[in-house]
């Protein structure tokens, strides 16, 4: 059996799984579509949340080391765009979720989230990730040290 691999997207492919029909296709991509939404919610959700009232160990410990005002604010305002971006994206599905427009609008909210995430993860390996900037320009309002 020869299992040449295509690469597409994500990742490789095994060249038997591309040959699917439009049919099945169709109802693939609309189900990992509304898989995909779904999840978005739960991060939009968990975002929201994290942001109102810190209940998890992980949101406490990004939040203690968030030390300068503009990475709050980055924190905050990626926050804000991934419930508007999922807002959009289901304006714009609308009856269609196959359509092309969907598609786009729901990999905007991925990639938005996914910086999140990225943000998140240097919070708590690496620290604050204005520190370099900071030491060297102090007076900027980035810079300025938030107390709670």
């Amino acid at each position: 059996m020869n299992m040449a691999c295509l690469s597409v997207g994500l990742g490789m492919v095994p060249k038997s799984f591309q040959t699917i029909s439009k049919k099945s296709e169709a109802k693939s991509s609309a189900g990992a579509i509304s898989l995909r939404r779904s999840n978005l919610r739960m991060i939009a959700n968990s975002s929201s949340s994290s942001s109102s009232s810190s209940k998890s160990g992980e949101d406490e410990e990004m939040k203690m080391k968030i030390k300068y005002e503009g990475t709050r604010r980055r924190e905050k305002e990626m926050t804000e765009m991934i419930e508007k971006k999922i807002r959009e994206a289901e304006e714009v599905c609308g009856e269609d979720k196959m359509s092309d427009g969907c598609k786009v609008a729901w990999d905007e909210v991925e990639e938005i989230s996914a910086a999140k995430s990225h943000l998140r993860l240097q919070l708590m390996h690496s620290g604050d990730p204005l520190e370099n900037f900071c030491h060297q320009h102090p007076e900027t309002d980035e810079c300025r040290i938030y107390q709670d």
